[in-house]
């Protein structure tokens, strides 16, 4: 294997968990994969096995947050989402998830306020909810909003919420809108990001699904020589318990184990269909998935941006 710099190495790199609590989402949205084909199995939840089981191996663990992550799918559209988060609290565990909040109103938010959020990015759309039912597929945007202005607004707030627009050009339309001028009111304006480059989903997302104005495809990297970071960022635990490379992308060449026949992360760096995924990446053989996915970074580019999480991290545990 290769070498993250000149005092890294692949082999002494120590990936993150994240584990997946279902592949079923609250939304369809136009810009993502989601229904188009992007993923072979069947919509679900994940197993109470499964999960006691990843809550076991990443409690051995150092590592101190830990990702509710779905490369398809809401986390919020697991019933018993909170009940996961807590599980992973009571283990010293911080948690961080993305969502659309369309249905935050179904669980009970001070819950909520109350466990150890790192952090919850909103990917969204504010101030016209003709617009919004177009690009996301959600027809209730009145109990969208309600659902995002009392996430961010309630008083006992302790961790960050980002807003991740997803909006037509140009930009001040929404920009202007009261209900984004509320929002932002509560979140702060850096915390706010506007998405304009996107990702095609290796081609299941057209031109016609994007929002309107002159939004383009993030360019992808051609000289991919080096193993992609996503090879060796995090291991991943989908919902029916198989290990998987990458958190971008669903393929079933990144399928490398299953947590059942694993004791801790130790196991799984040593199961050979990740050490081959990785060799035959540097002797040129990528999967095909990786071969155009506009996600991709060399793997020598994860040294640098971890050591500055981490000098981010102990400045937000130490002002908490």
């Amino acid at each position: 294997m290769g070498t993250m710099d000149n005092s890294m190495r692949i082999e002494d790199w120590k990936p993150e968990l994240s584990i997946e609590p279902t592949n079923i989402c609250s939304a369809r949205c136009s810009f993502c994969s989601y229904g188009k084909g992007g993923d072979w199995r069947k919509p679900g939840l994940i197993s109470d096995d499964v999960f006691r089981r990843f809550v076991e191996l990443v409690g051995k663990t150092s590592q101190q947050n830990v990702s509710l992550s779905t490369a398809h799918g809401d986390v919020l559209c697991h019933p018993n989402l909170f009940n996961m988060i807590e599980a992973l609290n009571s283990k010293g565990k911080w948690v961080t998830f993305y969502t659309n909040a369309s249905v935050l109103h179904r669980h009970e938010l001070s819950r909520l306020l109350k466990c150890k959020i790192y952090q919850i990015s909103v990917s969204t759309y504010l101030g016209n909810p003709d617009r919004y039912e177009q690009l996301f597929g959600v027809r209730d945007y009145g109990q969208v909003f309600t659902n995002i202005l009392k996430l961010v607004s309630a008083p006992s707030r302790r961790f960050p919420v980002y807003m991740r627009m997803r909006c037509d050009k140009p930009f001040s339309k929404v920009k202007e809108s009261d209900d984004f001028r509320l929002i932002q009111s509560f979140v702060g304006k850096k915390r706010i990001t506007w998405l304009d480059e996107w990702d095609d989903f290796n081609g299941l997302v057209k031109d016609y699904d994007l929002p309107e104005g002159n939004h383009t495809f993030k360019p992808a990297i051609l000289n991919r020589d080096k193993v992609c970071y996503g090879m060796v960022r995090k291991f991943k635990i989908l919902k029916d318990g198989e290990i998987v490379t990458c958190n971008c992308r669903l393929s079933k060449d990144f399928v490398i184990g299953h947590i059942e026949d694993v004791n801790n992360v130790e196991d799984i760096r040593a199961l050979p269909a990740w050490h081959k995924l990785i060799n035959d990446w540097e002797e040129g053989r990528l999967p095909e998935m990786c071969k155009k996915c506009s996600h991709y970074q060399p793997y020598t580019d994860l040294a640098n941006y971890s050591r500055w999480n981490i000098v981010k991290d102990k400045i937000r545990r130490w002002a908490k």
